[in-house]
């Protein structure tokens, strides 16, 4: 049995709550479901299990986390995977630098315990990651580290001008330095999409394309409040996750409200700089409801009820080439049809499942029309299709063995 060490920031289940509570806005829980399944993925595999070494992404002090400290703990889950959290001071700053120290030392003391102890995941380029591993790498070059690259917002970052301007860019572009001045320790990569290889002068042999990957197994809720906020003929889109003006919100509100038709509907929940704009546009048109920030199986539920799961995300801004939204794969798991803008980064192979969205002026107001009047069994029929290709073709167990293969493991 070979052990592999997952560097992440991931919130181990036993206490998931404690960081949640304590965060201030919206968590990271995409990418704290993506790391998780890394780990179930490889727990899956034969002959490799996972130690999962975590530095919690939680927000700064005091602004995004309500504490200043987040604890060590060693400890091994339900399923019997060790896991180590590093603690640290969350100041913004000096957290950072913390965290790489007590990692590196970490992932150092590992591969001193085992010869056979060389193989290390890391869930995304985030500087404190990269600087642990130059270190551990320096100290044992035999280490074959694979990197997972989910974003890349250097490449999207606007160059300032102004003195005032660089002053402020100067964290970023401080992080992005130690980034990849230690880049070139890491062997292979997993993409989220193809077009970030050339950015990082990737041969084909280097890196595989892992856009998303989710959890099969998750339970659809056996008690569904909003079947009874439903009207006999009426047809409901659903939009579920972060209300982010750059995401869309403000024209998918826009969109909806200049189409006249009454039985079409609009059900919203998330959080973000976009709500106050949701809030306006519920008092303009009583087919638009807002339901708050929800937990997991509320939004399940949610979507469980909904006719059309869609995603206003436009193709506006160079991040989408290099961008998969998670919700895309979570709104085909859920079994819905699901109307969305093709994105650069959203593979050919789902050109056959997703309700694509002009890229003109009025193609989000035409797709909701158009998608909106659809037979219902045509519906139906797209939705049972989304879940065959989500379930076969991109869970966790599939996903992750494209990690490791191109590991060589």
């Amino acid at each position: 049995m070979k052990e592999i060490l997952v560097l992440c920031g991931c919130f181990p289940k036993e206490f998931e709550e404690e960081y949640l509570d304590n965060s201030v806005g919206l968590a990271q829980i995409a990418a704290d479901r993506l790391q998780k399944n890394i780990i179930q993925g490889i727990c899956e595999i034969p002959d490799v299990t996972p130690y999962v070494l975590t530095a919690p992404f939680v927000g700064y002090f005091p602004s995004g986390y309500k504490k200043p400290f987040v604890k060590s703990h060693r400890f091994k889950s339900e399923d019997g995977v060790p896991y180590t959290i590093v603690g640290f001071l969350n100041i913004k700053g000096i957290e950072t630098w913390l965290k790489s120290e007590k990692l590196s030392r970490a992932i150092i003391q590992w591969c001193r315990e085992s010869p056979t102890h060389r193989n290390v995941v890391i869930y995304s380029h985030y500087a404190g990651f990269m600087r642990a591993i130059g270190k551990a790498k320096r100290k044992y070059p035999d280490l074959k580290a694979c990197c997972v690259i989910t974003d890349m917002p250097e490449l999207s970052m606007p160059k300032p001008t102004s003195f005032l301007g660089k002053l402020k860019s100067m964290p970023s572009r401080l992080m992005f330095h130690i980034t990849y001045k230690n880049l070139p320790y890491v062997d292979d990569f997993a993409l989220l999409s193809k077009h970030m290889a050339p950015e990082l002068s990737l041969t084909e042999e280097r890196y595989c394309v892992v856009e998303c990957m989710c959890d099969t197994s998750a339970s659809i809720p056996s008690q569904n409040a909003f079947l009874g906020k439903r009207t006999t003929d009426g047809v409901y889109f659903a939009y579920s996750g972060t209300l982010d003006k750059q995401y869309g919100i403000k024209e998918l509100l826009e969109a909806f409200n200049s189409v006249d038709d009454a039985k079409l509907h609009l059900w919203i929940c998330g959080d973000g700089n976009g709500k106050e704009d949701v809030l306006e546009w519920m008092k303009k048109d009583s087919r638009i409801e807002y339901f708050g920030c929800l937990k997991h199986n509320d939004v399940v539920a949610l979507q469980q009820a909904s006719d059309i799961l869609i995603n206003p995300r436009s193709s506006k801004g160079i991040f989408t080439k290099y961008s998969f939204p998670s919700k895309t794969i979570e709104y085909m798991l859920a079994g819905k049809p699901v109307v969305a803008y093709k994105l650069m980064g959203i593979p050919d192979e789902y050109d056959d499942y997703l309700f694509y969205i002009e890229d003109s002026g009025a193609g989000l107001a035409d797709a909701i029309l158009k998608y909106g009047n659809m037979p219902k069994e045509k519906l139906v029929a797209a939705g049972t299709a989304n879940r065959e290709f989500a379930v076969e073709n991109k869970n966790y167990f599939v996903q992750t063995k494209k990690i490791l293969a191109v590991m060589g493991l």
